[in-house]
């Protein structure tokens, strides 16, 4: 079985609030992961602070790429990404075409 991203913060919310007393949260991830990672826990409504733990460099081409075609597969970035497309690139090729 392989879990998501999203399980397991609704998992770490549920042991969270089980628990008594205040809660205090971190949520500690590769850096290039804060971003969706703290998305994830705001749609839960779990209160964290992000902390991002370094990567090698060699390897950060690849996992920017991931995060980016990871955050732009949910519905609200599609929308604004095919948006921000129509936007400012349709019209920039248009031009190139027509010169």
């Amino acid at each position: 079985m392989i879990c998501t991203d999203l399980e397991n913060i609704r998992n770490s919310y549920d042991l969270i609030q089980s628990r008594p007393g205040r809660k205090y949260t971190a949520l500690v991830t590769s850096n290039y992961h804060v971003y969706r990672a703290m998305r994830y826990a705001r749609k839960v409504g779990l209160k964290a602070v992000g902390i991002g733990a370094h990567v090698a460099s060699y390897y950060w081409p690849s996992a920017i790429i991931r995060e980016f075609v990871a955050v732009h597969r949910e519905k609200k970035h599609r929308l604004l990404y095919i948006v921000g497309y129509l936007m400012v690139i349709s019209p920039l090729l248009m031009i190139w075409l027509i010169e």
